[in-house]
């Protein structure tokens, strides 16, 4: 017999309600002897694809489904087939998209090919009237219609004993048979507490106060099909209804065999890209291509790229792909004809189709990259062609694919936020009772991510081992959150993911509106790719941004930068790259790759695409990085496992660093054509187990064999072809990301203060701003406070001689002294754009009393102006402009108060700007008085930094090391400039600490990274275990002084530190949110 089929099945896709994923129900169901299973996930289907597979994978029946749940009204739907599936999405989408929403309407609109499954026989009757017919328990399953229908779902749980009888008499006036569904929440009897802690989060409650009816019973575990069988049945014996319940439970077998829903998997899915009338996209796609040839090859170079280009056009036309690349070109477009930087990413930067299209602007020709590496035939999945977009301009771009392919053919991809280890442990201390505040406390102590148990590993952190993780509410928090971590927390917006369908999205995915407002899939981005729908990655890059910035002030001066005329050999340049002076490079600014370029002293663009590939962690663990960097430098030998590697390893000295490497490597010994090296790649990424590895391995040296090589030859080679699988880059995207590393570091050498505009504007590194700023100081580029008469909304130019507003007319390259950077009013920390714009709008002032009256400020907004040096101007102290403002405040506050008009106003100011109070709301919309204050001394240099620090995350009195840093700080220190003078020696280093990174060693022990800044540069310090375990907590602070020995490896420093000291606070500087640095927030 057919065993018991659990169809209310909620995973922890159910959002802080079911706590198993997909693939533990999967595997627990065939322990307990079931051969197939349902999901049926609350309001959502976002796990649907990932189950459904993992069941296939093992051997179990999958029914996807969802349950929907609407004003205390739910009903469980199972498609039958895919056209069940398609309504099931539609009304998903509609639950969570549609404002008027109404269940019944919804689903007696779209029934056909579902399994309509409710519990109580008032919604049951109304699905009746609306159309709805009952199930047919008798009809076979199989071929035909399959309609679906209405069934009452009974459960199987104590719970029902009271209502059961009462629904089934109702029920069977109705029509609508019985179907046992069980009742799944859970994976085993012990995460029942899980559970509820999950609930209670969801909830925002405290556990103890939630009622008992807010929780799925504890019953609601994946019990074997036996015991749901002895459950309905034990049910209908208490309720008299023994028949109804063998009933029931042979309708579960019914129903289960009816839902044979199948997905057409990996098969890409294409819309038509929009051409003009009669004209053939193959054609049309061809004439693109030659023109582009034309235009961006030399002469010389065309016959070659002609010939390319045809073997490529023949490809996409015979796999279909021709609509998928006339549509990325037209993206790209549109986005360059409003002068929107672009550029192409990714495996698809090594077709010639590619680059005369003008997707990417990297030549695949000169490069040595390979057209097998981005699609041939036996690719089955969707090709890697992205798009990088200016930050700020994105969303121009994403509407203009709206408009194009239709609002309900296009979706942003959700991804999925997943709890995390403090994350985690947040929810489950706030539910079990822990303080707000010290919960906040408590978890900036645990990391985002840590291994299981979080206890001990807690108490292996230098940082978080003074608290008493054995506090029994700590202990027990910790252990559920361990339970909870990995589970989806809620849907947000991918950073990039777009999806393109050929008919309306809901189709194949449910569509739901992400916290921002945004509509998005409730698939993420392996699950929209599985189903084979386009998926385009706009991705915002603020290199770009940065970049295009350079330019066009360079263009302010009076010079014209083409980036694609930038030389791949420049002197300045190279000196920047082999000194590893690399700080706001686009990917080149991490200590890892700023050692790389040391270590490999980088001098071309050639160099750089490499680094940008050897920088990865599986190139270092392996010893890869050090052996190429030696080669390359000439300190040891190129060395090849056999002669015909010369050919294709020679330009690299024998390492293998592209993924396209594998490819070269297997046509040089084992004779494969490109494309079946590329799917030897794939299969290396791939294999799970000794097994798997080891057949490949014997094809391998097979077809090494046949083509002449011995077979110990063979064998070492293979041996470095599977190392290689863990590090393996795509050289085609390493060359796009290179030739932009490349392209920022020669605009940086020769235009540093336009530069330094961009940075401010747009970069988001590894780094705070105040880094980079006083990386581009000790370029000679001039960084002047914020000034609410002069300062724009974001930083710009600003000539130095007089200081005053940029010229109307481009600025003569030849005219004396260099124009200075004025930060902009976005730096000042909790100014609102509303304020920024009635700033911008209102200047010039008189006086602070002026400004405040026009400008309306907040108080706290006003204090951050002072702090930051906004109303210097004024010629008053600091001290004095905010005694005046908090003075004014309070007679305005006063005022408000005692005069019943004035309170009425004051009343309706508070929902406006004005001056306000501490706490930010505004007190009233009067004139502000000028208030007598007496002339306070000026704080001094120490305060005035910290102020600025506080208000901007920069500083513009001093440098902190001059102010704030005691002298036994500094007394001895080494400069970083000077480092290199000292290797082998032990040294004090001093500075302010500005990024640090945790990593665990091989044997599961802890050590720290620390980068400290002084006025000269960036030290590198590394605390390895014995010395973290002692030194962690101190190494924070204003200030921090290290002492230990100058480690040298081929060029790259590093201090081992042994003893710090740390001075002064820690939290001390205000990092402004670069969020608000958005076109249009201040005009």
């Amino acid at each position: 017999m057919t065993p018991f089929t659990p169809l209310r099945v909620r995973s922890h896709g159910s959002l802080l309600w079911g706590t198993a994923p997909p693939a533990a129900l999967v595997a627990r169901a065939l322990e307990q002897g079931c051969e197939a299973l349902a999901l049926a996930d609350l309001d959502r289907a976002c796990l649907a694809l990932p189950f459904y597979r993992a069941a296939l994978a093992e051997g179990l029946r999958p029914i996807p489904g969802a349950t929907v749940t609407h004003a205390g009204r739910e009903a469980l739907l199972l498609p039958l087939d895919r056209r069940g599936w398609g309504a099931l999405c539609a009304i998903l989408t509609a639950r969570h998209l549609d404002p008027a929403f109404d269940p019944v309407a919804a689903v007696a609109e779209r029934h056909a090919g579902l399994h309509v499954i409710v519990e109580t026989p008032e919604l049951a009757a109304a699905l009746r009237a609306a159309g709805v017919p009952p199930a047919a328990p008798d009809g076979a399953p199989g071929a035909g219609a399959r309609p679906g229908g209405l069934w009452l779902g009974v459960r199987g749980v104590p719970a029902e004993r009271r209502d059961l009888p009462r629904r089934i008499a109702l029920a069977r006036r109705l029509g609508v048979p019985p179907v046992a569904t069980g009742d799944v929440a859970m994976l085993a009897p012990d995460d029942h507490e899980a559970h509820r802690v999950a609930v209670t989060a969801a909830a925002g409650e405290l556990l103890d106060r939630m009622p008992a009816s807010a929780f799925a019973p504890r019953a609601a575990w994946l019990a074997p099909p036996a015991e749901w069988d002895r459950r309905v049945r034990a049910l209908g014996a208490a309720t008299g209804l023994p028949e109804a319940a063998e009933e029931a439970l042979a309708h579960n077998r019914a129903l289960a065999a009816r839902c044979r829903l199948a997905f057409d998997l990996d098969r890409p899915i294409f819309p038509r890209a929009p051409l003009p009338e009669g004209v053939a996209g193959a054609a049309h796609l061809a004439r693109a291509c030659l023109e582009g040839v034309a235009r961006r090859y030399p002469p010389a170079a065309r016959a070659r790229a002609r010939a390319r280009l045809a073997e490529e056009l023949a490809i996409i036309e015979r796999m279909g792909f021709t609509d998928y690349f006339l549509l990325v070109a037209e993206i790209v477009r549109f986005a360059r004809a409003r002068g929107i930087p672009t550029v192409g990413r990714g495996s698809g930067a090594g077709a010639v189709v590619s680059y005369a299209l003008g997707i990417t602007n990297v030549d695949p020709l000169r490069h040595g990259l390979y057209f097998e590496r981005f699609l041939h035939p036996q690719r089955r999945d969707c090709p890697d062609l992205d798009i990088d977009l200016c930050w700020q301009r994105r969303d121009e771009v994403i509407a203009h694919v709206y408009a194009t392919y239709g609002h309900d053919r296009v979706a942003m991809i959700s991804t999925h936020a997943t709890l995390g280890a403090r994350s985690a442990f947040r929810e489950t201390a706030k539910a079990l009772g822990v303080p707000n505040a010290r919960v906040n406390a408590l978890a900036r102590r645990v990391p985002r991510h840590l291994d299981p148990p979080y206890r001990p590993a807690l108490e292996r952190l230098p940082e978080a081992s003074r608290v008493d993780w054995r506090e029994p509410v700590l202990d027990r928090a910790l252990a559920l959150a361990e339970r909870l971590a990995g589970a989806p927390r809620h849907l947000s917006v991918h950073c990039g993911g777009l999806v393109i369908a050929d008919r309306e999205l809901t189709w194949y995915v449910p569509l739901e509106r992400a916290a921002k407002g945004v509509v998005v899939t409730q698939f993420e981005m392996r699950a929209i790719e599985a189903v084979g729908l386009v998926k385009m990655d706009l991705l915002g890059n603020r290199a770009l941004s940065t970049i295009g910035e350079c330019v066009t002030l360079a263009r302010w001066r009076g010079i014209a930068v083409d980036l694609d005329a930038i030389p791949h050999e420049d002197a300045r340049t190279a000196a920047r790259l082999a000194a590893g002076d690399t700080l706001n490079g686009f990917q080149l600014e991490s200590p890892a790759m700023r050692h790389l370029l040391r270590m490999l002293r980088c001098r071309t663009l050639e160099e750089t695409i490499a680094a940008v590939a050897l920088v990865r962690p599986g190139a270092a663990e392996s010893g890869m990085k050090e052996a190429f960097c030696r080669r390359h430098r000439g300190l040891e030998p190129a060395t090849f496992h056999h002669e015909r590697l010369r050919s294709v390893l020679g330009a690299t000295h024998g390492c293998m660093l592209y993924e396209e490497d594998v490819m070269t490597v297997a046509a040089a010994v084992a004779g494969l054509p490109l494309a079946a090296g590329d799917d030897l790649r794939r299969a290396l990424g791939k294999a799970r187990g000794d097994e798997e590895f080891r057949a490949l391995e014997r094809g391998f040296v097979g077809h090494c064999a046949r083509a002449g090589v011995d077979e110990a030859a063979a064998r070492a080679v293979w041996r470095d072809l599977a190392r290689f699988a863990a590090y393996a880059f795509c050289k085609a995207h390493a060359a796009g990301y290179g030739t932009l590393a490349w392209h920022s570091v020669w605009l940086k050498e020769r235009f540093p203060a336009e530069w330094a505009v961009g940075v401010l504007n747009h970069h988001a590194g590894m780094y705070a701003t105040w880094v980079h700023v006083e990386d581009l100081r000790r370029r000679g580029v001039a960084f002047l406070a914020p000034c609410v008469q002069r300062s724009a909304w974001q930083a710009a130019l600003e000539e130095a001689a007089d200081a005053g507003a940029a010229p109307a007319a481009p600025r003569d390259a030849a005219a004396d002294g260099p124009p200075a950077v004025r930060v902009g009013l976005a730096r000042v920390h909790g100014l609102a754009a509303a304020t920024g714009q009635r700033i911008l709008a209102g200047r010039p002032y008189g006086s602070l009393a002026d400004f405040m009256d026009r400008a309306r400020p907040t108080l706290p907004e006003l204090e951050a102006l002072i702090l930051a040096g906004a109303l210097d101007w004024t010629g008053r102290s600091r001290p004095s402009l905010l005694l005046e403002a908090r003075l004014a405040a309070s007679v305005a506050r006063g005022a408000a108060s005692r005069v019943p008009a004035r309170r009425a106003a004051a009343s309706a100011a508070r929902r406006a700007p004005g001056l306000a109070g501490e706490d930010g709301a505004p007190l009233m919309p009067l004139a502000v008085s000028p208030v007598a204050v007496p002339a306070l001394p000026e704080f001094d240099a120490a305060e005035r930094v910290r102020g600025e620090a506080r208000a901007t995350g920069l500083w513009f009195t001093a440098h902190p090391l001059d102010v704030l840093a005691p002298p036994e700080a500094l007394a001895g220190a080494v400069p970083a400039a000077n480092l290199e003078r000292h290797a082998g020696r032990v040294v004090a280093v001093a500075g302010l600490p500005c990024a640090a990174r945790r990593v665990e060693t091989r044997d599961g022990g802890l050590m720290l990274f620390v980068t400290l800044a002084d006025r000269t540069g960036l030290v590198e310090c590394v605390l390895f275990p014995d010395a973290y375990r002692r030194l962690g907590p101190t190494m924070r602070g204003e200030v921090v002084r290290a002492e230990g020995r100058v480690e040298e490896t081929l060029g790259a420093l590093t201090v081992s530190v042994a003893r710090a000291r740390g001075f002064g606070g820690a939290d001390w500087i205000a990092e402004g949110d670069p969020s608000r640095n958005r076109p249009g927030a201040a005009a």
